[in-house]
Formats: structure tokens, sequence, C-alpha cells
């Protein structure tokens, strides 16, 4: 997403996740695509059974830059994740 930003910009991104059936796990990001790329990062692991987790990163942005990247990757073979509503806020 566009959002242009001077050093020292905070946002917090926030994402509800589970799985299809079972358990799933993975690691989702919020990435500063700038001269130089930087990222903050966090493992989840949801099941079914536990219903919809909340997972939040809190990222300062070390560098001016023009995009911020949201991304979640699922571990390869480690089941189905489903995602429900994300969302990306400057708090600071």
């Amino acid at each position: 997403m566009p959002v242009p930003t001077g050093v020292g910009g905070v946002y917090e991104a926030s994402v509800w996740l589970s799985s299809q059936s079972g358990p799933a796990t993975g690691t989702f990001c919020l990435w500063s695509l700038a001269g130089t790329n930087t990222n903050t990062c966090s493992g989840y692991s949801v099941n079914s059974t536990t219903g919809y987790q909340n997972y939040i990163l809190v990222f300062e942005v070390p560098q001016a830059t023009s995009t911020l990247r949201f991304q979640v990757y699922p571990t390869a073979n480690g089941g189905t994740t489903d995602m429900d509503t994300a969302s990306l806020t400057k708090i600071g």
C-alpha cells in the first residue's frame, strides 16, 4: 500500500487468523520498501477448534519510504490458514 512516511512513523498491523481444519502455522510481516527493505515479523500458530485469533505487529519505520507491505506467509504443508479482518493503522 502506498504510504508516504518520514523516518520514525509507527504502524500497527493486525490480522485475525484461523485454519480450515486442524492446526496451521506461518509468519506474518510488515515491510518497509525503500532503498533498503526492512521488516518486522511474527510467527503464528492457529487451530480450527479455537477459532480466530488476533495477531498484532508494531513497526517503527527506520527510513523514509513510500510503500509498506503487509504479508501473511503460511508454512508449506503447515495446514490451511484462513484470514479474516486485516488492518494497517498509523499509531505514531
